[in-house]
C-alpha cells in the first residue's frame, strides 16, 4: 500500500468520516422511506376521491334517466354517435 493510501485512510479514520457516512446513509434511507409513505397516502387519497367523483357522476346520470323517463322526455345518455345523423 502506497503512503498516500495510508494518509488517506487515516484521516477518514481519524475524522470518523466513516461513521459519519454510515449515519447519513441511515438518515438518508429513513428520509427516502417517509417521503415514499407520503406519496403513496397521497396517491391513495386522490384515487378514493376520483372514485368518489365517478360514483357521484354515476349516480347523478342515474337519477336524471329515471326523471327524464318519468317526464317521459327523450334519454340522452351522452352514448348517441354523431355518425348516425345524415350527411346531406
Amino acid at each position: 500500500m502506497c503512503a498516500d493510501a495510508r494518509m488517506a485512510i487515516r484521516q477518514v479514520a481519524e475524522m470518523h468520516l466513516d461513521e459519519r457516512l454510515e449515519k447519513s446513509r441511515e438518515v438518508l434511507g429513513k428520509q427516502i422511506a417517509v417521503g415514499q409513505q407520503k406519496v403513496s397516502s397521497a396517491y391513495n387519497r386522490l384515487w378514493a376521491e376520483m372514485e368518489a367523483m365517478r360514483e357521484a357522476q354515476r349516480k347523478r346520470a342515474e337519477e336524471a334517466r329515471l326523471q327524464a323517463e318519468k317526464e317521459g322526455r327523450p334519454v340522452d345518455d351522452g352514448k348517441k354517435c354523431k355518425s348516425d345523423t345524415p350527411l346531406l
